[in-house]
């Protein structure tokens, strides 16, 4: 399946979710495992896939064709309201130990089959541009979430460049830049969970930024 197969629909100030309802039509079933494989019992359940409401957008780079790349991600709350969603408040933790100068995090979520015994799943953190020991924590929690499955699908859509036309650029120290402010206004899955249809708003002026989809995706019938 191509994920980059690029289809533009004319951006209007009006929502485009009912388009990508009538394209990619949503369905409540059992998505099949990341691997595209015939479904399998398991002993824990997968975390959903994330809503719009539920994802961030943040300007990446200035292009020299005049776009701006934009970066789609989760935080660190959104991870735990969906392990307490998933496993329960009471049936998964956390802990942080350093391990060569790097912040390490190891999410476990009980066995319900066996109380007794927990499931792990780690990553290391980076440290972020502000507060640099708190952004390590936080990058390595967020991390581990994605080990887990949440937010993994964040992974599998294009590169998001919103066009030169769609957003106001200004002057900063010789180069351009941008404050305008993204959101993510619909989003759709195809049976790999793999995104297959976005749609970004400019929240600064109140327009649609982008609209993409992949015509090639194979959605399961409903």
């Amino acid at each position: 399946m191509s994920k980059n197969t690029k289809n533009p629909i004319e951006t209007t100030n009006t929502s485009i979710t009912p388009i990508l309802d009538e394209e990619f039509p949503q369905t409540n079933e059992e998505r099949l495992p990341f691997d595209g494989a015939a479904p399998v019992k398991q002993t824990l359940p997968q975390p959903r896939l994330l809503r719009e409401d539920e994802i961030e957008v943040r300007v990446g780079q200035m292009n020299y064709d005049g776009s701006v790349t934009i970066l789609l991600y989760k935080t660190a709350r959104v991870d735990m309201d969906l392990m307490d969603e998933t496993y329960g408040r009471d049936n998964w933790m956390r802990s942080h130990r350093e391990v060569g100068g790097g912040i390490v995090c190891t999410v476990s979520v009980r066995d319900p089959q066996n109380p007794d015994h927990w499931i792990s799943r780690e990553d290391v953190g980076t440290e972020s541009n502000t507060e640099a020991t708190k952004g390590s924590y936080s990058d390595s929690f967020k991390r581990a979430c994605v080990n887990w499955g949440i937010g993994r699908e964040l992974y599998t859509g294009p590169v998001l460049k919103i066009p030169a036309a769609n957003f106001r650029a200004y002057e900063k120290n010789g180069k351009k830049t941008t404050y305008d402010k993204f959101s993510v206004e619909a989003i759709r899955y195809d049976d790999d969970r793999n995104i297959c249809a976005i749609a970004i708003r400019n929240e600064s002026t109140g327009t649609m930024a982008l609209v993409w989809y992949n015509d090639k995706a194979q959605m399961r019938e409903g």
